[in-house]
Parts: C-alpha cells; structure tokens; sequence
C-alpha cells in the first residue's frame, strides 16, 4: 500500500495524506506500547488532562457544557464536597473516565475567617454584660429607682447594689438621656397622631356646621411665628409709607381706605405712619405729635378695612431717636384707649424698627413698650415687632437674630429689605453731602462740580437694570424669613415712570417667595396686591386638594403618606402648602 500511494509514483489527489497515514498505521501497529495506547485511548499520543475550575451554584461557571447546580450543591451538603472542586477528563473512545481530586486544604482555608469570626462572636458574648438599668419594669429589671437631678423613673436588676461598681451620678445621666430620646420619639408620633386628628375635625366641622370644606380646614392649620404667641393672620402684600410730618397724605390715604368705592386692590394691606426717612430732623417732633393725634381721634382705626394694619415706623435706637418716637405716640394711645373704656386698642398694631442688626434692638423696643404699659398700669396691647435688614451686618446676624426672636414676649412676625441703605453700604451709593432734607425716601443730595457750584436736586439711591447687586441679599432674606416663619416684605421701587419695571419686580419677588412689597407712591398699589395675591386658577386646585385630602383622611388613604390626585402623587407637604393658599386666598377675599 505505501508504495501504491507514494507521491512519486501516485499523483492523485489525496494520495499524499493516504501515504502519511498508511505510514502511521504502520508504525502503530509494528510497536506494542503504540497499540496498547491505541486500543485505550483511540489515539497513540495520549492527551494531557484538563483541568476546569467550577463555582457550585454559579451559572456563570460551567462544566462541559452544562450549568453546575443541582447535582453539584447536592454534593457540597450531602458528599462532603466543597465549593471549588478540580476534575481531571481524559478523552477515551469506548469507556470514558472522570477522575476527580478535592483540594481539602484550599477549602479549609478559604472558610477559616468564618469560623474565627464565629468564634470571637460566641466568646465575646459570654463577657458582654447585662444593661444596669431599663426605662421599663421587666422580670429582670423589677427594682425602681429614681435619678437625683430630675427624678426620672428606671429599673435595675435585685443585685444591683451588689454587682453595679461604675459611678452612679454617670449612669443617671445614661438614663435621663435616653428618657429625653424616648420622650423624643413618643412627641413625634403624638404630632402625626394629631395632624391626622386635624384633618378629621376639619371634616366635622365641613359635616356639622355647614362650612366650605377647604375654609374649615384652614381655619384649624396655624401659621408659625418666630414668637409662640397667638396672632391674628394679616396680609403683607403693600408695605405703604407715609411721611408721618404730613397730616393731610394721611387723610387722604384714610379717605381712600373708607370709600366704599375704593377697589380692595387700591387699598394698602400695611400702613406705615413714619417717623424716620420720610421725615427731616426738623419735623420729628412733628411727626410725633400728628401721629399721635391721629390715633387718638380715633380716625385711624375707624377708617381701615378689616384686613388692613397699620405700623409706626420708629427711628433707630442708636439715634437717640427711638425712645421719645415711642413715648409721644404710645403713651397718648394708652391714656385715649384708657379714655374712651374701648376694649379696643387705638394705636398701632405694628411697630417698624430700622436698621436691625441685633437682637438687642428688639429687646430695647420690647422693654420700651413694656415700661409705658406698666406705668400706665395695662396690660399690654396686641402690638407685633417688625425689623428692617438695611445692611450686611444685618443680613449676616439674620439667622440669629431670628432664631433669638422666638424670647421676645413682643413678638417679631416680619422682616423688611432695605435695599437703599444696603447698596449704600456696599458702596453703590456716591459719595456727596447729604443734606437734611427728605421727602419720602428720596434723598436731597449735594454735589460739589468741578467749577465749584453747588447743584441740589432730589435723587435716589440708583440700581442696575437688572438689580443683581440684590439678587443675592434678597434671596438669603426670604429664605431666612421662611425658615423662622417670618413674613417677608421686598425692598421698594423708587422708579415711579417706569411701571412695567415695577410689575416684572413685584413678580419676581412673589415668585422667591416674598409676602409683599414697600411702596411710596399709591399708584404702585394695584400691581403690588394683584402680583402677591394667589392666582385663581392655583386657589381653585388647592381648595380641590384640600377636599380631596380630607376625604383621603377620612377613608384612611393618608396612613401610607401620600395619595393619588389628577394622577399625582400628593403627600404632606403639598396639602400643607395648599391649605396656606387656601388660607391666603381666604383672607384676600376678605379684603
């Protein structure tokens, strides 16, 4: 056969690689160790082995082909296998065989962590010991005892005296800190219990006394006050000044306030009777005297609609001013209220304090107050602190002048920017003399030219277009006023020709979350009050809400937190902050 098929003598395709295995064949066979190896494996050369590496359990991981699960866990529990295994294969063409070696070692290696972190957890329990008291009577704790400090009740073991070696002054300690963390979690929990109860009082008083079911509700929810007294809700929306020296603009202002046919939109939610920029030097006393008469004709009080406040606007404490402004006005006030037997108090509902920087302003006025009642012998008046943030010292002793606020006994309920003041002081005011004479906020200011004339004229202090230079005071404030639950009133608009200015600001600042505006001029009214005043559309989505809401309650929907309204999620926040807009909506309507 080989030289039938040797390439030389056969050219046949195929005849080459017939000659090679002819040659094969006939070494195979003509050697015996070659056809023993044949006969076992199928082939002469014998194949090395195979080692694969298999995670039990993995399908990631396989084994010839084929997952290793079920058989392969059944052999970790129930054969004494481990997890990783090596299996030797060698390839046979008639009997197959699988050799299979475990690696002991490598296993016992791989879970001896386990077994010391098991052995360090048993034997560090047998020396942990018990707790030396509990909050509860237990069968283990059935001994009471009492701290020293604030006698706080807890319970030890009988063998306490006995086993207990630590200090004990310590270990009350222990126990009335934790008394303060459970207390802690139980005033959580009362407080969810009751904003469910409100919710379900609110439906009551929808089912029993025939009210509207979004007004009921508001009426229950309470606005907070940087002070814990109770107070009536007033609106913020108009900031209105006027020169306190000037009889007749408060007439008018009155007047207007009286008319029936005055629209409630041209009426000012907050009028500011002022003693300190709108009024020179020469007319404080003026000032005084005509606000004081003012009040006690009783005129002012009879002339305002119910929503409307009024607020005496003082000079600061460190003028030397603050304290006869007080005195003329208040004490005229009590001695006319105190005249007339009125349980009504004649004189300001609001006192405006410029240039807060401190507490200790507040706290100055509040004593100031307190001191003319007392002498008077009355209890004090329904009378609310106002502070104006007039510069960066102000703004950055905001937080704790806010957080300090909730002592006063006077409480402080709003925050008003001075925008003028507080650009002069960052330096954007320039620099002339400034005379003593003013009219409103507007400054009579002297420049020195070159050629050495005196040129006088009525100028205020002047803002970029885009007033950035307030951007970030005015932001930090409300934020500020929001978080103490303060009323925020923005900063004031001196530009009287340019109205469209006027209602982009008066915009912007409701967006940001002021309450109101400052304004000097009446014509700025009716922008201001409809620019922070509730849109109609969004009232009649939250009076839909609150209902909704409490329907919720009542069916028990509100347990998880939260549920579904025009195909949104609402939660707690959301009908808190729709009830506030029902509640604003149901006081400008009022107006």
């Amino acid at each position: 056969l080989a030289r039938k098929f040797h390439p030389d003598k056969n050219r046949a395709p195929g005849a080459t690689e017939a000659f090679k295995k002819i040659g094969s064949a006939f070494a195979t066979l003509t050697n015996s160790e070659k056809r023993r190896r044949y006969d076992l494996y199928g082939s002469v050369d014998e194949p090395a082995p195979s080692v694969t590496r298999q995670r039990h359990g993995d399908v990631f991981y396989q084994f010839d082909g084929h997952p290793g699960f079920d058989a392969d866990v059944f052999n970790i529990f129930f054969n004494g296998g481990f997890p990783f295994v090596y299996r030797n294969h060698r390839a046979q063409t008639h009997q197959p065989r699988e050799s299979e070696r475990e690696s002991t070692y490598l296993a016992y290696v791989q879970i001896l962590p386990l077994l010391i972190l098991f052995g360090l957890s048993f034997f560090s329990n047998l020396f942990v010991k018990d707790a030396p008291f509990s909050l509860t009577r237990t069968t283990k704790y059935p001994v009471e005892r009492v701290t020293n400090q604030h006698h706080v009740n807890y319970y030890v073991k009988p063998t306490f005296s006995e086993d207990f070696d630590g200090n004990l002054a310590h270990m009350e300690s222990q126990v009335e800190e934790q008394y303060v963390y459970y207390l802690r979690d139980r005033c959580y929990k009362e407080q969810n219990q009751s904003t469910c109860l409100t919710e379900v009082v609110g439906i009551m008083l929808t089912k029993f006394l025939k009210l509207p079911k979004a007004w009921a509700t508001a009426e229950i929810a309470t606005i907070r006050f940087a002070s814990t007294a109770a107070l009536p809700e007033r609106l913020f929306r108009s900031f209105f000044y006027v020169p306190g020296d000037q009889e007749h603009r408060i007439s008018k202002m009155l007047k207007i306030s009286s008319s029936p046919a005055t629209l409630p939109e041209s009426i000012p939610d907050i009028l500011v009777l002022d003693c300190e920029d709108a009024v020179s030097f020469a007319n404080k006393d003026k000032a005084r005297s005509t606000i004081a008469s003012a009040f006690a004709s009783g005129s002012i009080k009879k002339s305002l609609r119910p929503h409307q406040s009024v607020s005496l606007r003082i000079n600061p404490p460190t003028t030397g001013l603050a304290g006869a402004d007080l005195d003329q006005v208040l004490s005229k006030c009590i001695q006319t209220t105190d005249a007339t037997g009125s349980d009504q108090w004649l004189g300001p509902d609001l006192i405006t304090l410029p240039k807060t920087e401190s507490i200790d302003e507040l706290l100055w006025v509040e004593a100031r107050i307190q001191k003319l009642f007392k002498e008077a012998s009355k209890p004090v008046a329904n009378i609310s602190l106002i502070g104006m943030i007039e510069s960066p010292k102000s703004l950055l002793n905001m937080t704790d002048l806010c957080k300090e606020a909730k002592q006063l006994k006077i409480p402080l309920v709003a925050m008003v920017f001075g925008s003028d003041d507080y650009c002069a002081s960052l330096g954007k005011c320039p620099t002339p003399i400034v005379t003593v004479s003013v009219l409103h906020i507007y400054l009579s200011i002297v420049f020195f030219t070159d050629a050495g004339i005196v040129q006088t004229f009525l100028a205020c202090v002047t803002h970029s277009v885009g007033r950035e230079e307030t951007n970030f005071p005015r932001r930090y404030m409300v934020t500020v006023c929001k978080a103490y639950g303060l009323a925020a009133v923005d900063m004031v608009d001196t530009d009287l020709a340019n109205m469209d200015s006027f209602r982009k600001n008066c915009e912007f600042g409701s967006q940001i979350g002021y309450s109101g505006k400052q304004l000097i001029h009446p014509k700025q009214l009716e922008d201001a009050n409809i620019a922070f005043s509730p849109n109609p559309k969004l009232v009649a989505w939250a009076i839909a809400l609150v209902e909704a809401a409490a329907e919720a309650s009542a069916s028990r929907a509100l347990a998880a937190g939260a549920f579904t309204f025009e195909g949104h999620m609402i939660d707690r926040p959301t009908i808190r902050q729709a009830q506030r807009l029902v509640r604003m909506a149901k006081l400008v309507h009022s107006s």
